[in-house]
C-alpha cells in the first residue's frame, strides 16, 4: 500500500489486479512490435523467444539481453529503439500512474504524485536527451560516426536508459567522463516510486530541489505544484538522499582500495549498482571476489 500511494484494502485489490493485466498487455504489445522486427533476422519461433524476453526484461528495467552487445546492433533500427525506450519509460513510471493514464476522462485531473512522476519523468528525458547529444555528438567512438538521424535516435536511448534500464546502443565504456559522470547522476535519480526501476526516485530528487529553493527563498512551507506537502516529507527525502549517497560514497572507497582502476569507473559501477540499473564500463569482469560482493550487497541495499 505504501510503495502503490494506495489507502484502502479495496483500492490496493483493485490496483493489483490492474498491475497484472497491464503488465501483461504491454509486455506482449512490446514483444509484438519486436518480433516483427526479428523475425527476419531469427525466424518466426526464435524471433518471438528473442521478443519476449527483451520485453518482459524492458518493461520491468533488467537489462539482461540474449544479444552479448545489448541493442548496439539495433543502434540504427528506429522500430527496435523506440519499442524498447518506450518500455523502459513505462514501466518506469509506477504502476499507480499507469492506472491515472489509463482511467483517464476529459476534466479528470491527475493526483499530486502522478502529476510529479510525469513531469519529472518529461523533463528528465528532454534534458538527458539534449546533454547526451551536446556531449556525445562529436566522439567518434560513440554518436559522431552515426548518421545524424542515428545518432539523434542513440542519443535518445541513451538519455532514457540510465534511469534503471540497462540496455544499451552505444559501448558505455567508450563514453566521455563528462557523460558517464551525467549519467551517474541519472542513475542516481532513477525512475518513479511504484515502478519497475530503482534509483532514489524521481519524486524524491523533485522534494529535495523543491526543499534547497524553499530553504533559499526563505519560504516556511513546501508547496509543489500549488499543493502545501505534510511537514515531514522534505525531512525524509533529504535522508534517504543522504543515505544513499552515504553508502555509495564508502562502496567507491572500498572498491578504490581494493582494485587498481579508474577511480571515475568504480564510481561509476557503484552507483550503477545502487539505482539496479546494470549498465558497466566493461570493467565487472575483472573485479576482484570481494568488489563483486560490495557490489551485490550495493544492489540489494538499492533496492
Amino acid at each position: 500500500a505504501e510503495e502503490l500511494h494506495q489507502d484502502y484494502l479495496s483500492g490496493l485489490v483493485r490496483l493489483t489486479r490492474m498491475v497484472a493485466a497491464v503488465t501483461l498487455a504491454i509486455e506482449l504489445a512490446g514483444a509484438w512490435i519486436l518480433w516483427l522486427a526479428w523475425s527476419g533476422l531469427l525466424g518466426w519461433g526464435r524471433a518471438g523467444y528473442f521478443a519476449l524476453f527483451h520485453a518482459v526484461s524492458a518493461f520491468n528495467n533488467a537489462g539482461f539481453d540474449l544479444w552479448g552487445d545489448s541493442l548496439i546492433r539495433f543502434a540504427a533500427r528506429p522500430e527496435v529503439v523506440l519499442t524498447v525506450a518506450a518500455l523502459l519509460v513505462l514501466g518506469g513510471l509506477g504502476f499507480s500512474v499507469l492506472a491515472e493514464l489509463l482511467s483517464w476522462r476529459p476534466g479528470h485531473r491527475f493526483t499530486l504524485h502522478s502529476r510529479m512522476a510525469l513531469i519529472m519523468a518529461g523533463t528528465l528525458v528532454v534534458v538527458a536527451w539534449a546533454v547526451v547529444l551536446a556531449l556525445e555528438w562529436a566522439n567518434p567512438a560513440t554518436l559522431g560516426k552515426l548518421p545524424v538521424p542515428v545518432r539523434l535516435l542513440a542519443g535518445l536511448f541513451t538519455a532514457v536508459t540510465p534511469r534503471t534500464a540497462g540496455f544499451t546502443v552505444v559501448p558505455i565504456g567508450e563514453l566521455r567522463t563528462a557523460t558517464l559522470l551525467w549519467l551517474m547522476v541519472l542513475m542516481f535519480i532513477g525512475v518513479s516510486p511504484g515502478s519497475t526501476g530503482g534509483g532514489v526516485k524521481t519524486t524524491t530528487a523533485a522534494v529535495v530541489a523543491l526543499t534547497a529553493r524553499a530553504a533559499i527563498r526563505g519560504d516556511e512551507e513546501l508547496v509543489v505544484l500549488g499543493r502545501r506537502l505534510p511537514r515531514g516529507i522534505e525531512q525524509r527525502a533529504i535522508t534517504l538522499v543522504v543515505l544513499a549517497l552515504a553508502w555509495i560514497f564508502v562502496v567507491v572507497l572500498a572498491l578504490a582500495a581494493i582494485e587498481p582502476m579508474d577511480g571515475l569507473k568504480l564510481a561509476f559501477e557503484a552507483v550503477s549498482a545502487f539505482g539496479t540499473v546494470g549498465l558497466s564500463t566493461g570493467i565487472t569482469p575483472q573485479l576482484s571476489v570481494p568488489s563483486r560482493l560490495l557490489l551485490v550487497a550495493t544492489i540489494l541495499v538499492g533496492k
